[in-house]
């Protein structure tokens, strides 16, 4: 922090042991206070021809004073040491939500499966993203979704020894936990669209086979009070 402003410096390194810190600032922004937990890294958007043309990145940081996660959509020259924000008026932060869903399916007993949980659309388990049907599912939740679906992230399942998850959605972290904790996945997500009061939760099942929801109970959290512990 430099008089009031929140500031993100940039270091160059050949050998990854010795640091040279640069002239010029990555970022900053005028009585924004202390920034914490700074990351800036490249991102694959809309999948450019020339990535050295238009590849985008993102920058995000924890601001002290706000208890609050930020982050834009930027591109940068490294040349000329230059970020510009896709839009210098918009930096967006996301919800907090906590989920936790029962799922009840039929009897599996007779049937040789395979636990098989994760958090991407990319994901390629034995029966494919969540896209692509399968006998029993992939089926879960998705978050951080437009009501176009233009941006989405899916938690979800193939059906395996348990199918009880919670999710918790936390500013640009998405974590699930299922089997009573014993397993977890955790990713981080940077939409454009689908940001604060344009974030959706939706339930989906991509599976022939029927699955009911027992029950769903989704949390709105609340920020710490840090100051105050």
């Amino acid at each position: 922090m430099i008089d009031g402003a929140g500031v993100a410096l940039q270091y160059k390194s050949t050998d990854l042991k010795q640091w040279e810190l640069e002239e010029k600032w990555l970022h900053s922004c005028a009585k924004s206070g202390m920034w914490e937990c700074v990351g800036f890294f490249p991102i694959h958007y809309d999948m450019p021809t020339d990535l050295t043309d238009t590849q985008k990145y993102i920058f995000k940081a924890s601001v002290f004073d706000e208890i609050l996660d930020y982050y834009t959509v930027c591109t940068y020259d490294e040349v000329a040491q230059k970020f510009t924000p896709d839009d210098p008026k918009l930096e967006l932060r996301l919800w907090e939500l906590d989920v936790e869903v029962f799922f009840k399916y039929p009897d599996l007993s007779t049937v040789g499966v395979t636990v098989e949980a994760t958090l991407n659309d990319e994901y390629e388990g034995s029966q494919g993203g969540y896209a692509r049907r399968g006998i029993f599912g992939p089926f879960g939740l998705f978050v951080l979704t437009d009501e176009n679906f233009q941006e989405q992230t899916a938690l979800f399942f193939y059906i395996g020894c348990s199918s009880n998850g919670q999710w918790t959605v936390d500013r640009s972290i998405v974590e699930c936990f299922v089997q009573g904790g014993c397993m977890a996945v955790t990713s981080q997500v940077y939409p454009i669209v689908a940001v604060d009061n344009l974030a959706n939760l939706y339930l989906f099942n991509n599976g022939m086979t029927p699955i009911t929801v027992q029950s769903i109970t989704a949390y709105q959290m609340k920020h710490v009070a840090m100051h105050s512990i």
